[in-house]
């Protein structure tokens, strides 16, 4: 979001003063975001043995065994499988 700001800043501070809306719209839908588009590319880290889902950043995630370790990018469908979020990280979907 700061980088649509800062870019909407620029078109409207750039001295020229012949920006239109149509121009700033432009600018917009370049750099808008869909924020379920971003939640798609999360990877979140299983824990095979405890059932319990982490972001990847999560201290809990990094002492994981390897043949307890899985990664997916469904978190909706690892909640199906039985997977809980993690007390510590605390994922959401």
């Amino acid at each position: 979001m700061s980088a649509l700001i800062f870019c909407l800043c620029a078109a409207s501070c750039s001295g020229k003063g012949d920006e239109s809306a149509e121009d700033i719209g432009d600018l917009m839908s370049v750099f808008s975001y869909d924020e379920t588009e971003q939640k798609k590319n999360i990877t979140y880290v299983l824990n095979k043995n405890t059932k319990k889902i982490h972001y990847l950043t999560c201290a809990a995630a990094e002492t994981i065994n390897a043949e307890n370790y899985e990664e997916t990018d469904d978190f909706s469908g690892a909640l199906d499988r039985g997977y809980e979020p993690c007390e510590i990280c605390r994922p959401a979907e």
